[in-house]
């Protein structure tokens, strides 16, 4: 199954800890043989969330650097842009249900390349059982799941 994993499971590889979540959850993921996927806008919110506890000086540049630069160079994790072929307009109808555009992105990313989105958003997890929901992927992916990371573990 193709994963794709929202940006909470990665702020490790920063060195930013995730409280009431399992350490190593993508490597975990990993080894139970399904594939990963993240999007352009999961590195730029580590990078932006790296920014400012680089700032505060609750960690070092170069911690904040050499895990976003891991996750950039590692070839068992696809790298998913926001901006191809439709995306946006999915992205868009989400809107209507979603509050964060940057979620919107997200899912849009996740039901057009992968089997499922993992996250701990509950506002993402709880929108899987409405049917706008439904109406809005139609035909495009009707399997898709979303749910926490633990239950593909």
């Amino acid at each position: 199954m193709k994963l794709f994993m929202d940006t909470t499971y990665f702020l490790p590889a920063i060195g930013v800890s995730t409280k009431g979540i399992e350490d190593n959850v993508p490597l975990k993921i990993l080894k139970e043989g399904h594939d990963i996927a993240i999007s352009d806008l999961t590195l730029f919110e580590l990078s932006a969330i790296g920014a400012k506890y680089v700032a505060s000086k609750k960690m070092p540049e170069e911690r904040a650097i050499y895990g976003i630069r891991s996750l950039t160079n590692d070839e068992r994790i696809s790298k998913v842009t926001p901006y191809k072929e439709g995306v946006l307009p999915l992205a868009f109808a989400f809107r209507r249900i979603l509050s964060d555009f940057i979620d919107c992105l997200i899912l849009a990313s996740a039901i057009r390349e992968c089997d499922a989105l993992a996250t701990e958003d509950s506002e993402l997890i709880g929108i899987r059982e409405q049917k706008s929901l439904t109406t809005i992927i139609g035909g495009i992916n009707k399997n898709f799941k979303i749910a926490r990371a633990a239950s593909f573990l």
